[in-house]
């Protein structure tokens, strides 16, 4: 899936509904936040000693799709706040509307079934144990590559960002 489908490419320059600049800014703060999350799940992972490996992987990984997903929300003109709410929408509340929406729609199920998985593993690892053998991670990244794969872009891999 290509950054256009997701709906990131760029957010300079794009014509977006007329919340106009907030919902500019909003988006474009999530999807820097998604970044960043990414960045630290990948140094966690890569990190010479094993403490606390799989927790910060799961945390910052489910973190890291949870604000991507709202960002895609937001650039495709949906919202990502109930009406009267001041909290944001939960990431399990993203990914069906990621899914179903058809103004936002931009998963598929078997990405949408990967992205519950990583939330799962999260949940059981910030609230409970969790022990994942490192060929059950490494099959869960694989599966959630075509996510991963929207950070790339000529934007984002300069070596002077990462």
């Amino acid at each position: 899936m290509s950054l256009t489908e997701w709906g990131l490419r760029s957010f300079d320059g794009l014509s977006l509904p007329a919340e106009g600049l907030y919902r500019r800014e909003e988006g474009s703060a999530s999807s820097q936040t998604s970044l960043n999350s990414l960045i630290l799940s990948v140094e966690h992972f890569n990190r010479r000693w094993d403490r606390g490996r799989t927790d910060a992987v799961l945390m910052f990984m489910d973190h890291s799709f949870e604000m991507l997903l709202k960002a895609g929300i937001l650039h495709r003109g949906g919202h990502i706040r109930e009406p009267g709410q001041k909290n944001t929408i939960g990431f399990d509340h993203c990914v069906r509307r990621a899914l179903s929406d058809g103004k936002v729609k931009f998963l598929t199920d078997e990405q949408a079934l990967t992205l519950q998985a990583i939330n799962g593993l999260r949940d059981a690892a910030q609230h409970h144990l969790v022990d994942i053998s490192e060929g059950i991670s490494t099959s869960k990244l694989n599966r959630a590559s075509p996510c991963i794969a929207t950070y790339r872009g000529p934007s984002l891999t300069k070596s002077s960002e990462i």
